[in-house]
């Protein structure tokens, strides 16, 4: 049985994944900060392969505490999820660093610190892969001038880094992905979005499944479209 381990599964896009990789057989580890809270994914549980697990990828103890707590699995997929819009909007000369920190510190060192934390459970898996959710307005080459200044600057890095780390992880190869996951109808896109979680995960899991880069991430909108970095 192959097995995930999704960052922010509790609701949203993160949710969804772990619905839809229970239901396709997989053993799946479904992560987030209050697991108590979490409703959706104790009800997944029950129908058995999903376990939910604590973490909170803005506290790099607590991604060292999971991976000790899980050293004896083994890991074919991670997706690093989890992630923050914090954004003020504030215009160069009035950036608000407390943003840049925040944003930084969740969209960029934490799915970085999982990757690190991970790789010996990738390393016992068959498929080593990578998945992250970043975004299209990461993208430098297209760098528009509708600031978020701190939320493009924190998904270019997660970019860089995981681009950095697909040359590297070769021997055994490891595989990287980055996601635009579109404009989705969650929490974060809000309920107008015109993409449903369901749709957008479905079409994410095709190109998981199907393309395998090799020394190098691919950068993806959900339907496979190739993004310009």
């Amino acid at each position: 049985m192959p097995s995930v381990l999704i960052t922010g599964a509790n609701r949203g896009i993160g949710l969804e994944f772990a619905r839809q990789y229970q239901a396709a057989g997989w053993q799946v580890i479904a992560c987030c900060r209050n697991p108590a809270a979490a409703d959706d994914l104790a009800a997944l549980a029950q129908s058995g392969s999903l376990s939910i697990e604590q973490v909170d990828v803005a506290d790099l103890t607590s991604i060292d505490k999971l991976a000790t707590a899980l050293a004896d699995i083994s890991l074919d997929l991670l997706i690093n999820n989890a992630g923050i819009f914090t954004d003020t909007g504030a215009p160069f000369g009035q950036f608000n660093y407390d943003d840049w920190l925040r944003n930084f510190q969740v969209n960029t060192i934490g799915p970085a610190k999982m990757v690190e934390a991970f790789y010996p459970h990738l390393l016992r898996g068959d498929l080593r892969k990578v998945a992250c959710l970043s975004s299209q307005m990461a993208s430098i080459s297209a760098a528009g001038r509708d600031g978020a200044y701190s939320y493009r600057a924190s998904k270019a890095g997660l970019n860089g880094t995981m681009a950095t780390l697909a040359r590297e992880l070769v021997d055994p190869l490891f595989h990287f992905y980055l996601f635009h996951p579109g404009w989705v109808a969650t929490d974060m896109g809000g309920a107008e979005a015109p993409v449903k979680p369901r749709e957008s995960v479905t079409k994410i899991r095709e190109q998981i499944q199907t393309r395998n880069p090799e020394g190098g991430a691919l950068f993806l909108t959900y339907d496979g479209t190739e993004l310009h970095w």
